[in-house]
């Protein structure tokens, strides 16, 4: 094919895989328009680093001969992934932002910028792959480097959107990526720091930062047995499993294995693999299938967390009013968290679909 005319519109953070994207798809012909977002950050600091990193995102775009353009969307993101993020927060739930963000912001925003440009496709620097059949529907697959694979976070994503996407990373390891850097000599203007999960809040200000937008509570912390045994700050700054910075001194540690909002309490416990963290089923609504939803009783592998292994379990019950799915794992599972993500994968890394857990 030839792909001198063909344009496409490239999200730049400015980091190494971004780079290397637009870098392999110029080098197949691709007219590259590297593409800024301006995210709302929370902080002065926040928005100075931010600044910095664009200036060096220019530098690179223009080292790369690609086509630069800034959008700012501080605004949409507030509304779309900051307030989406605090509503979930005051449900007690703890949310996942980035796979809010990618369908409903960078994708959207991409789409609407290729359309503006009249430009062919959208790509990104996720490491993930797609392949079509001859009617044209798309498949997404897990990327090649099982450690770098980011299928979790566009799970989200529709047949629409992933037919005008590229993903040129997706059969790379990102040792090749970087060593590809190093050798177009780009390192000095590639931040070395790989960008934190909540891009929006600075390291440190999250605490500061829910305090001021949620009405946080102190209460009591609890052991299993409903004995007072201390006082949390508040039930947001804490995640099931976590051991460290609960704030018991004595016999510990202990381990978070629920937190009750009604009665404002931290339950905790001394035995790290407590009863009360373990479950063989949940619940997960809203699910995005990305092609056919699965049959009843299928057997289908699930993420209920990014770097989690893949576990086996199987649909067991869909309520079709309310859309939600039941499904049981073969195995225990520690840690299932409502507001999280749950991923179904088939047994060849093919992604079926992803939603929200219960």
């Amino acid at each position: 094919m030839k792909l001198r005319n063909k344009k496409i519109v490239l999200g730049f953070s400015g980091g190494v895989d971004s780079a290397i994207a637009g870098y392999l798809l110029k080098k197949k012909g691709y007219q590259v328009k590297a593409v800024f977002l301006k995210l709302w950050k929370n902080t002065k600091k926040g928005e100075k680093e931010q600044e910095k990193t664009l200036k060096l995102a220019q530098k690179l775009a223009q080292k790369l001969e690609f086509q630069f353009q800034i959008v700012d969307a501080q605004n949409i993101f507030y509304k779309t992934v900051v307030q989406y993020y605090l509503k979930e927060l005051k449900k007690g739930k703890t949310p996942n932002p980035c796979f809010v963000c990618n369908p409903h912001l960078k994708i959207d925003l991409l789409l609407k910028i290729k359309k503006q440009k009249k430009a062919d496709y959208i790509a990104t620097g996720h490491y993930v792959r797609i392949t079509k059949n001859k009617k044209g529907e798309v498949y997404l697959w897990e990327g090649k480097d099982k450690l770098k694979d980011q299928s979790y976070f566009l799970a989200g994503l529709s047949q629409e959107q992933l037919s005008q996407a590229i993903f040129p990373l997706g059969n790379f390891a990102k040792e090749e990526i970087k060593k590809m850097a190093k050798q177009l000599k780009l390192d000095k203007l590639i931040p070395k720091k790989e960008s934190q999960e909540l891009c929006f809040l600075e390291p440190k200000t999250e605490k500061n930062f829910l305090r001021k937008n949620l009405n946080i509570q102190p209460g009591n912390i609890i052991n299993t047995q409903g004995e007072k045994i201390g006082k949390h700050q508040g039930l947001n700054f804490y995640t099931l499993g976590q051991r460290k910075g609960i704030g018991i001194g004595g016999n510990g540690p202990y381990y978070v294995v629920a937190k009750k909002y009604k009665t404002n309490e931290l339950v905790v416990s001394l035995k790290k693999e407590y009863q009360l963290f373990f479950s063989k089923k949940m619940l997960v609504e809203n699910i995005n299938w990305i092609n056919k939803k699965p049959f009843l009783f299928k057997k289908v592998f699930v993420k209920t967390r990014y770097q989690q292994k893949k576990q086996l379990s199987k649909i067991i019950a869909w309520n079709k009013e309310k859309n939600i799915y039941e499904v049981e794992f073969l195995s225990s599972q520690k840690a299932i968290t409502p507001g999280q993500i749950a991923v179904f994968y088939d047994k060849k890394g093919l992604v079926l679909g992803g939603g929200n857990i219960v």
